[in-house]
C-alpha cells in the first residue's frame, strides 16, 4: 500500500494534502499553526518540523512529539500526537529519513529489535 492511500485510508480526505505538505507542493507557511510558530522570532525551525506541524493541523492532533534513544541528543522519530500509542498518525522516522503513515509504537517495537532504547 502506497503512502498516499495509508494516508486517505486513515485520514480520509486529506491524504493528498498531507503528501503536498511533504513534498513541498503547499507552501507550508500557509498554516495557522506555522505562520504562529514562526512568528514568535525563536530562530527558523528545521523543515521537516514545520511539516510535521502543518501535517498535525491537518489531522487535528495534539502536537508533535520527538522519540529520543537512551543518550542521544537527536530524534530518532517524531510524531503526530494522536492520543494512544497504537492509533495511526503520520510520522518522520529520522532513521530511515522517510514520513510514513502508522502508530508510533509498533515503531519503537521495531527499532528495539535493531539495538535502539528509549527511556
Amino acid at each position: 500500500m502506497t503512502f498516499l492511500q495509508r494516508a486517505e485510508e486513515s485520514f480520509p480526505g486529506n491524504g493528498q494534502r498531507i503528501l503536498d505538505v511533504i513534498r513541498n507542493v503547499t507552501d507550508i507557511e500557509s498554516f495557522r499553526s506555522v505562520e504562529k510558530w514562526l512568528s514568535q522570532g525563536h530562530g527558523r525551525p528545521k523543515r521537516v518540523d514545520l511539516k510535521m506541524c502543518a501535517i498535525n493541523e491537518i489531522i487535528d492532533g495534539s502536537g508533535v512529539v520527538a522519540i529520543f534513544a537512551d543518550c542521544e541528543v537527536w530524534p530518532d522519530m517524531m510524531y503526530v500526537n494522536m492520543g494512544d500509542t497504537y492509533t495511526t498518525t503520520v510520522y518522520y522516522d529520522y532513521l530511515d529519513n522517510v514520513f510514513r503513515v502508522g502508530d508510533y509504537g509498533s515503531w519503537i517495537e521495531d527499532a528495539a529489535t535493531r539495538g535502539r532504547t528509549y527511556p
